[in-house]
């Protein structure tokens, strides 16, 4: 999941120099349906800021779990678990190229492709509102923003995170 969330991070990124996003932060919700058509139904809250680059990803329901992601790492911290994992990206010039063809299908429609699985951006009226692909184990995912703000002051501390003393911390 974290490749896909860094995946779709650095798509809006892109976006961000096409469309005109400096800063993006919304309510959203994520259903992921798998080939029985069950789904599971997620909640939670993202920011974006493209100056600089600083992504959060913070889920509320039905576990809590920060992912805060910048140009060269993620941290993914799960209270439940009592834990906080670091991941380095060596391959993000790839991850660029990829975003970098990224294909318009529409004025509301957008297209990108990562090893081989299609990713779906909607706008309306230039703001993102929608983003649908499908993951490894081939669920469709889907995440509806609510009540979308792009372009709007964030406030840098939202960015921050502490671990606290006793967690197991992961290296990647």
């Amino acid at each position: 999941m974290l490749r896909i969330m860094l995946i779709l991070s650095l798509f809006i990124a892109h976006l961000a120099a096409k469309i005109n996003i400096s800063t993006f932060h919304s309510h959203f919700i994520q259903k992921v349906t798998n080939d029985q058509n069950r789904t599971l139904r997620y909640e939670g809250e993202v920011w974006f800021s493209k100056q600089p680059f600083a992504i959060k990803w913070l889920y509320q329901k039905p576990h809590h779990k920060e992912i805060y992601i910048d140009a060269s790492s993620a941290i993914i911290i799960e209270p439940e678990l009592e834990q906080a994992t670091f991941r380095r990206f060596d391959k993000k010039e790839d991850l660029f190229t990829l975003l970098e063809k990224a294909k318009q299908i529409t004025p509301k429609h957008y297209v990108a492709t990562y090893k081989d699985k299609k990713i779906d951006i909607f706008l309306s009226n230039g703001v993102i509102r929608r983003i649908r692909y499908k993951d490894r184990l081939d669920n469709l995912n889907e995440i509806v923003f609510i009540d979308p703000k792009q372009n709007g002051k964030i406030d840098g501390e939202v960015f921050s995170f502490q671990i606290p003393q006793g967690w197991d911390i992961i290296r990647e």
